[in-house]
């Protein structure tokens, strides 16, 4: 009944949005049973729908798009404001968001990062984390007064999850756009995928276990050689070249190349990622809590007490 009235509403955006709202409205708070029998013609402007959204280089649903630009989720509606008031069609944001902050935790716990170096969300967190955290004298990143843990995992495509070209494309051109609103060197980029990835995260592992904190500084490095330099991180020279320009020295990288131990340490991240019901990254746990996205950054500033935190992109 809902899908045939949707359907019936395509030409009175208005209408369809309201319509669909109260629907899910109801299916979301278990209300109903959904019936899965759909009539023929239904079906047909529902596989016409899909089709042209995938023709138009997209996959997801609850996706805006204006001016041949996509528009995925929540999270990317400023954008669009932004985008509708550069073309003169609106003027400032009418957009709020409500989030409180939580209280100061009472007893030290830590944050869990997990990240990906072909993850270019990870890459786009990662930096600016780093732009507000600092490495104490301990080797430990300190980030909204919390101790940053490092969960250094391989990429989706090295785990098993193919990523259909389309959809690489459409991951790549938000992130390039992200990285511009948020001022992060984007764009040149050297895919390291394979042989790159095993190198960043080889030398990251060992790094964090005998050269504390130089862990963060190598990683946000390598990220921005493959995704801002188009450094090839499968060439031995460039892996060793990025460590020298931190202080790492070359037997150092040598050694950590050797150690066999990093597939351990990220296969322990995949696990761990795993059991909390996540499986992409940039992923974080604080506590009890779990979120998924470098757009979701915000959320643990405020779970850290940050009630400044800015939220959204």
């Amino acid at each position: 009944q809902v899908r045939k009235k949707l359907v019936a509403l395509e030409s009175k955006p208005l209408e369809y949005i309201k319509t669909a709202v109260e629907a899910r409205k109801h299916l979301f708070s278990d209300q109903d049973t959904i019936d899965d029998e759909t009539d023929a013609e239904t079906l047909h402007i529902l596989s016409k729908n899909r089709a042209e959204l995938e023709t138009s280089g997209h996959w997801l649903p609850g996706t805006l798009y204006y001016s041949g630009r996509f528009y995925h989720g929540i999270d990317r509606l400023s954008l669009l404001e932004a985008h509708l008031t550069h073309d003169g069609l609106g003027s400032g944001s009418i957009l709020t968001y409500t989030s409180a902050a939580s209280p100061p935790p009472t007893t030290p716990s830590k944050l869990e990062v997990w990240l990906s170096p072909r993850s270019p969300y990870s890459y786009i967190a990662l930096h600016t984390l780093m732009k507000t955290a600092a490495i104490n004298d301990s080797g430990v990143l300190i980030w909204e007064n919390t101790e940053v843990v490092l969960r250094p995992i391989m990429p989706m495509a090295m785990r098993g999850v193919p990523a259909p070209r389309k959809k690489v494309m459409t991951i790549f051109l938000d992130a390039a756009r992200v990285a511009r609103h948020l001022n992060v060197p984007f764009g040149f980029v050297r895919d390291p995928l394979g042989d790159a990835s095993v190198n960043i995260n080889k030398v990251v592992c060992h790094l964090q276990r005998h050269h504390k904190g130089k862990e963060w500084v190598y990683l946000l490095e390598a990220y921005k050689a493959a995704w801002s330099q188009a450094i090839d991180m499968t060439n031995y020279d460039n892996v060793v070249k990025i460590g020298l320009a931190i202080g790492i020295t070359k037997d150092t990288i040598d050694a950590a190349l050797a150690d066999p131990s990093w597939e351990q340490t990220v296969e322990a991240s995949r696990a761990a990622l795993l059991s909390v019901g996540l499986w992409g990254v940039p992923s974080f746990r604080y506590n009890n809590k779990t979120v998924w996205g470098q757009d979701r950054m915000w959320v643990v500033q405020r779970w850290l007490g940050n009630k400044d935190a800015t939220i959204g992109l």
